[in-house]
């Protein structure tokens, strides 16, 4: 993925900004507190965060009042261009567009169904049941252990219909899965790091 363009309003400490970046590596410098940090969360935040999401109050406005909004251009391949624009908080927005030529665009995806395609194009994270993203994902050797803890780390947020959406997922991909041999799956350095994490699937519905 190449990363093409940037653009961020009423960010943090960021009114606005637009960074167009090159060819290669392409490095942000100058004094501290200029915002180089806060422009790389805006990145990650406009491909994993969905626009609805109470995490992003601590990069609201600090002078109040507007929606921080990011606007992120990138390419997968070759004439396969996206841009996603995410105005975040409730009452926000989001769309998702595609370009050949980079200039013009056509919509693709708005609202949540945004986070998913973007999964989808990026293979990553825990995609919506079934599609290609989920197909091409379970070739992973680490996507089994990756769904695991993802219910036990929906059990300790308390979100327990991700939590039972995941578990799901997961006895497709391994229905032999047992409280009794998870540690003949997964290693762990500490006995105690076991015993969370076997409580956190516990509650989530993994049997014993």
């Amino acid at each position: 993925m190449k990363v093409r363009r940037l653009h961020v309003t009423d960010f943090a400490a960021i009114r606005e900004a637009d960074v167009e970046f090159g060819p290669g590596l392409n490095v942000l410098f100058g004094p501290n507190d200029l915002g180089k940090s806060t422009l790389a969360e805006a990145i990650r935040l406009a491909l994993l965060l969905p626009h609805t999401s109470t995490h992003i109050d601590e990069y609201i406005p600090w002078t109040g009042g507007q929606n921080p909004v990011v606007e992120l251009t990138f390419e997968t391949e070759s004439q396969r261009i996206w841009r996603v624009r995410k105005e975040f908080r409730k009452g926000g927005a989001a769309t998702l567009e595609e370009s050949r030529n980079g200039v013009d665009f056509d919509p693709v995806e708005r609202a949540r169904k945004v986070d998913a395609k973007l999964r989808e194009i990026l293979r990553w994270g825990i995609p919506e049941p079934g599609g290609a993203a989920e197909n091409a994902l379970r070739q992973n050797p680490f996507f089994s252990q990756g769904t695991r803890i993802a219910v036990a780390s929906a059990v300790f947020l308390g979100r327990m219909q991700d939590a039972k959406k995941y578990f799901a997922r997961l006895q497709m991909l391994d229905p032999e899965l047992r409280i009794s041999n998870l540690g003949d799956r997964i290693s762990f350095r500490r006995p105690n790091d076991y015993s969370l994490f076997a409580d956190g699937l516990r509650r989530g519905g993994v049997p014993e």
